[in-house]
């Protein structure tokens, strides 16, 4: 009887050391991090009046940390805006969408903003599709640019998006 009760026991003591241990076991995996994110985002008060023919910008730079400097300026939006938010969604790898949205109370008049981001995580000699997208709070896209980069150190361009058109 001694015998049962202690190899019971010894059983017993094996299993309860064995599911300790398991509890014990590192986690080892990272979770996953978003290929690309804004880690800096401003953007400027009402920079003026402005006249037709000016024009609309993307100003690229590449600085450390495998990161890219995102300039759009002179980026349309209503007078009455509260703030100016950026996402970044990315359906490939490769792919980079990225959609402004204005937020605050609609008005008749436009004024010109300056949108400055900082995007991390970028890889040196990969070539990258932007979508560019600017909304209103709540609306569909009211306009929408693509193009194509190839990141590298040196990297700093300037994509001339548009130029501004006042008239209806």
């Amino acid at each position: 009887m001694k015998t049962k009760i202690y190899n019971l026991f010894m059983i017993l003591f094996i299993i309860s050391i064995t599911i300790s241990c398991s509890d014990k076991k590192k986690n080892t995996e990272q979770p996953l991090k978003h290929p690309h994110e804004v880690t800096f985002l401003e953007h400027s008060f009402c920079t003026g009046k402005f006249a037709s023919g000016e024009l609309e910008t993307i100003h690229l730079k590449a600085i450390g940390d495998n990161a890219l400097l995102f300039d759009h300026d002179n980026v349309v939006f209503t007078c009455g805006l509260d703030r100016i938010i950026s996402r970044i969604d990315q359906s490939q790898h490769d792919t980079v969408n990225i959609t402004e949205v204005s937020i605050g109370v609609p008005t008749d008049c436009v004024c010109p903003y300056n949108v400055d981001m900082k995007i991390s995580e970028f890889i040196q000699g990969n070539k990258y599709h932007f979508i560019i997208n600017k909304t209103f709070e709540r609306f569909s896209p009211e306009s929408h640019y693509e193009f194509d980069i190839e990141y590298r150190n040196d990297l700093d361009t300037i994509f001339v998006v548009g130029e501004i058109n006042l008239k209806k």
